[in-house]
């Protein structure tokens, strides 16, 4: 197991697995910066989603009023 060759290959194989290291944290960045913005979206969608129930509200309210009272 200590031939030049085997010393090699072992060489080679601890190259490898450092750069595949530095691709797998660079993908975890990745997929963190993803996850944050996913979850900023779908609180901005639960506040679109809230203000439309605002607004339907409002207009049902409006369109009673005009209903009733004219």
């Amino acid at each position: 197991m200590t031939d030049p060759e085997s010393l090699q290959r072992i060489a080679v194989l601890e190259a490898q697995y450092a750069a595949l290291r530095v691709e797998l944290r660079e993908a975890n960045r990745k997929l963190d910066r993803l996850v944050s913005v996913a979850a900023m979206g779908r609180g901005a969608w639960a506040a679109i989603m809230k203000m439309g129930a605002l607004l339907a509200v409002l207009v049902a309210a409006g369109a009673w009023a005009w209903d009733h009272l004219r």
